[in-house]
């Protein structure tokens, strides 16, 4: 209990700096939206311009940018992006900042197994995780609430819940890196790198709307488009994301128990 104290208190402080620069883009996003409903015969012109392919790719759901919900969709994407990132760092991080401390020689020589002390560390992960997201959520609703108009709820719901269900999933994934990393070295530069290879991997899936390609994309299992247009979640693709984070989970510590530890 110490240990999965110690971690929450180290991971807080950045945890609450990324739930601010989530909620600060949300609100900015959302606050952006009566500007758009005022002009939207400039917009849909504007939008005419483009191939159908590119604005699919671009996460532009069947609303288009006319309704609250459409327009939120099309911004969430690019803040599923950021927390995707705001994951795959946090999760790397569970072990490589041990290494980087150089205290995995003191933090081995307890009294308790390698594997309680890892679970410890990555339930506090989690937990920053889960707090983020729904701070985020809940910023996002008091500004929808306000420059929304009269939007869908249950579709906002499942959206800004869709944050934290893919913030949870590249935790889980970065968690799995980091576990096989014989040293986390720049992790920002590993998440970000991570992060634009499966935002490009979800432009593909959006641009060829080819079935196959959503499993393989991570950010694909909570489709804006897929939410906004039906009002639940894709659920073959949502038991995916629940499987992926419990497999990626049980891969990390099935790696860690045997890796060798490198404390400088």
């Amino acid at each position: 209990m110490n240990i999965f104290i110690q971690e929450f208190k180290w991971n807080l402080k950045p945890t609450l700096i990324w739930a601010l620069s989530l909620s600060c883009a949300g609100i900015f996003f959302i606050c952006l939206y009566p500007s758009f409903t005022g002009d939207m015969e400039a917009v849909n012109k504007l939008m005419e311009q483009y191939p159908p392919e590119i604005l699919k790719a671009l996460g532009l759901g069947p609303d288009g940018l006319g309704s609250f919900q459409g327009f939120y969709s099309f911004v969430l994407v690019y803040i599923i992006l950021c927390s995707s990132i705001q994951g795959l760092v946090t999760g790397i991080q569970v072990i490589g900042k041990e290494s980087a401390r150089k205290t995995c020689d003191f933090l081995f020589t307890k009294p308790i197994s390698r594997i309680r002390i890892l679970a410890n560390k990555y339930l506090a992960v989690v937990l920053c995780m889960i707090i983020s997201g729904f701070i985020y959520f809940g910023v996002s609703f008091l500004f929808a609430n306000r420059y929304g108009g009269n939007y869908n709820h249950n579709i906002f719901y499942l959206l800004s819940s869709s944050v934290i269900l893919t913030g949870l999933l590249f935790t889980a994934l970065g968690f799995c890196i980091g576990c096989f990393l014989k040293k986390a070295k720049a992790p920002v530069f590993v998440g970000i790198g991570v992060g634009a290879l499966c935002f490009g991997l979800q432009m593909l899936a959006n641009m060829f709307d080819e079935r196959a390609l959503d499993f393989i994309s991570p950010m694909s299992y909570v489709s804006p488009s897929y939410i906004t247009l039906n009002q639940e979640y894709d659920y073959p693709l949502l038991i995916c994301l629940i499987a992926a984070v419990v497999l990626l989970t049980l891969l990390g510590f099935w790696r860690y128990r045997t890796k060798d530890i490198h404390s400088a």
